[in-house]
């Protein structure tokens, strides 16, 4: 009960828990070590994901500013695609993102923990963006480091590989990892790839067949890609 409270009064006074004492922080800090993990699992599994949008961000803000190793991967466990507001970049959704500029470590474990859940290219983009994860070396990199297949991640994923169609190497490095996934999603969308860039060099008996003239469909209509694909 005392949790609840503490974090209703965290979310409704965010500006002022964020300037100054914090009685959510101040109680978690005061915890044994066995209350502590109790408490976060209490936070991730129920408190957090009760409540309203605009508080879950700014509490969440709070809570993984105070200890990014503690609750960042806490705070986003239960988080879906209906949780990211794309709508306000000066909100807290937009806040709590850019608060992990820089942070290497902590842009990897949230991309790996949020990109298999979003269904549209569109908040992909827009979360590296807040994040300030501007070049698209890196950002195959996360994409890929997630392990997601789903018709959103590879989406995206030829959207940044464009960008660095120059690089063979990297275009076939990213084909023959898809290979090696072994689902059906993966192997057409190296197929797609081998087709897009012309990858030769890439072996294997692709089921998926694509048309010249479809090519600069799939790479600008999600809709269209995502039949091909699945």
């Amino acid at each position: 009960m005392r949790l609840r409270k503490l974090l209703d009064e965290a979310s409704s006074n965010a500006s002022s828990c964020a300037e100054g004492a914090n009685p959510l922080l101040a109680y978690l800090d005061g915890l044994s070590h066995a209350q502590f993990r109790t408490a976060c699992q209490s936070l991730g599994d129920h408190l957090l994901p009760s409540l309203p949008n605009d508080a879950f961000w700014q509490v969440a803000q709070q809570l993984v500013s105070w200890n990014r190793k503690a609750f960042l991967v806490t705070v986003m466990k239960r988080v879906g695609e209906e949780r990211i507001d794309m709508s306000d970049e000066q909100g807290s959704c937009a806040s709590f993102f850019r608060s992990l500029v820089s942070q290497t470590e902590d842009v990897r474990k949230l991309s790996t923990l949020l990109i298999p859940k979003l269904s549209h290219p569109a908040p992909i983009r827009w979360m590296f963006r807040m994040m300030e994860v501007a070049d698209a070396q890196q950002r195959i990199a996360l994409l890929m480091q997630s392990g997601a297949t789903q018709a959103a991640t590879y989406f995206a994923l030829l959207g940044f590989l464009r960008e660095v169609e120059h690089d063979r190497q990297q275009l076939l490095l990213v084909a023959r990892t898809l290979v090696q996934r072994g689902d059906a999603k993966s192997w057409n969308m190296a197929s797609l790839l081998r087709s897009y860039f012309g990858l030769t060099e890439l072996r294997g008996t692709f089921s998926l067949r694509v048309e010249n003239y479809e090519l600069s469909a799939l790479a600008t209509d999600f809709t269209a890609f995502s039949k091909k694909i699945s």
